[in-house]
């Protein structure tokens, strides 16, 4: 096993390798997303059946998100760790060389089980190595490194779909998971403090996952950062969509879109990690969720009177962007503070409800695609006001703490 003191808690080296776990899933959605776009006249289908890549990835995820945590528990992370992303890797090599949408659409499926171990366990590995009044800046530093990875991704990608094809993408996929693996194999030491030779026992896990939803601290936090995970995905699966077919930009135009979304993130997650090193704050993390209503309720009324287009679009998304920044590591954190027995579960349990919503909200865009922006904004702005709502019913279960 190894030794190293170069991932110490609290460390940059630390902050970064999980910034690389969790910048896993934008390298597996984002850089994908100039090729959505083009997948219907590569495959002759049309565009729900395009779609399915995204939204059957996202049941992949949901699933995933039950393996991982529970053995983590059991295993260790640094197996689990390993193990996930190889699967992620050998399935991106065989989406690169898939002669037909259907056989794509199978390894994204099985892309996405691997790529479910970047947040479980990164979330886990945090609190396992962190005291809870650490870790919102630690979720907050090492989501600079996935916003930066969303940065960068959609404009790979469309560098990758010009220059050598679609299938290059998951090239570049199967490569970046090998990287993680050789290093975790290589210098990651196993950070679990103590192992539960019960946690992948069935019901064992459904009892700890009982235990979790009733504790009305993390359901309400849950519950509320999936609904708005939903409202990334909505984004991220309706986006090639609007910018390419309705607003006509080219895929390198569209990468371009994610520059300042993925740098307001970042600037935002910084602010996050400053003001939040006394630990979670429920005032703070639900007047954050207020704004995010109240900013897509503007969004709809935006473009009720006709004020859609490209900059219209990207400020939406940049609004949501400045509170993600803070809702991310405020949510995480609260949720697991409470439970670090059981830190792999329970981040298992968020990472379920987050793709159980987001492959929903995912499905639902191509139920309502309908050429316009309407649907778009009615999904955002419905499921920013169900989460503010129901943190605050579930809340109330329990007195605040922050």
């Amino acid at each position: 096993m190894p030794t190293s003191s170069l991932f110490r808690p609290g460390s940059l080296a630390l902050v970064a390798l999980i910034g690389t776990w969790f910048g896993i899933g934008p390298i597996a959605t984002d850089m994908f997303l100039p090729a959505l776009a083009a997948l219907p006249g590569i495959f002759s289908v049309d565009v729900p059946t395009a779609q399915q890549t995204m939204s059957v990835y996202l049941a992949g995820f949901a699933l995933g998100q039950l393996i991982y945590g529970p053995v983590a528990d059991r295993l260790g992370r640094r197996p689990a760790i390993i193990g996930g992303a190889l699967l992620f890797s050998a399935a991106s090599f065989a989406c690169a060389l898939a002669p037909s949408i259907e056989t794509l659409i199978g390894g994204r499926f099985v892309q996405a089980i691997g790529t479910a171990f970047g947040l479980v366990l990164g979330r886990a590995v945090i609190r396992d190595l962190h005291q809870p009044a650490q870790m919102p800046r630690m979720v907050a530093l090492a989501s600079i490194i996935m916003a930066s990875t969303t940065l960068i991704s959609p404009s790979i990608g469309a560098q990758l779909l010009g220059g050598f094809g679609w299938w290059s993408i998951f090239v570049f996929h199967g490569v970046y998971a090998l990287a993680i693996a050789v290093v975790v194999l290589l210098w990651f030491p196993e950070s679990v403090p103590k192992l539960d030779p019960t946690a992948i026992r069935p019901l064992q896990t459904l009892r700890n996952f009982g235990g979790l939803l009733t504790d009305p601290v993390f359901a309400s936090y849950a519950v509320s950062v999936s609904l708005v995970y939903g409202v990334l995905f909505t984004f991220l699966t309706s986006a090639p969509f609007v910018f390419i077919r309705q607003l006509g930009l080219s895929p390198a135009e569209f990468g371009l879109v994610f520059i300042p979304i993925a740098l307001t993130n970042m600037v935002s997650s910084a602010v996050a990690a400053r003001v939040t090193r006394r630990g979670p704050s429920a005032r703070l993390y639900g007047t954050v969720l207020a704004l995010l209503a109240a900013g897509m309720g503007l969004a709809v009324v935006a473009t009720t009177v006709g004020l859609f287009g490209v900059v219209t679009m990207i400020v939406i998304m940049i609004a949501f962007s400045a509170t993600m920044g803070f809702i991310v590591p405020l949510g995480f954190a609260g949720a697991l503070a409470p439970h670090p027995m059981i830190a792999g579960t329970a981040s298992t349990l968020i990472g379920l409800l987050q793709a159980v919503v987001g492959a929903l909200a995912a499905q639902m865009v191509g139920v309502f695609y309908d050429d316009s922006p309407r649907p778009v904004v009615w999904q955002f702005l419905t499921l920013a006001t169900l989460a503010l709502a129901l943190f605050l019913v579930l809340r109330r279960r329990e007195p605040a703490r922050g």
